[in-house]
């Protein structure tokens, strides 16, 4: 019997959507990027911010 051993993922594209630009949360998710990070952070500009 064979040991399964875990397979890498590579993920080529990987796109940040700012937090504070809803209206780009579907653009994103249909963008094909294997990867979505929405900035909650450095992209929210300080008078959004609570």
């Amino acid at each position: 019997m064979h040991d399964a051993k875990p397979r890498a993922i590579i993920m080529r594209t990987k796109l940040f959507v700012p937090g504070s630009r809803p209206e780009l949360f579907e653009k994103a998710l249909q963008s094909g990027a294997d990867a979505i990070s929405i900035d909650l952070e450095d992209a929210v500009t300080d008078d959004c911010k609570d």
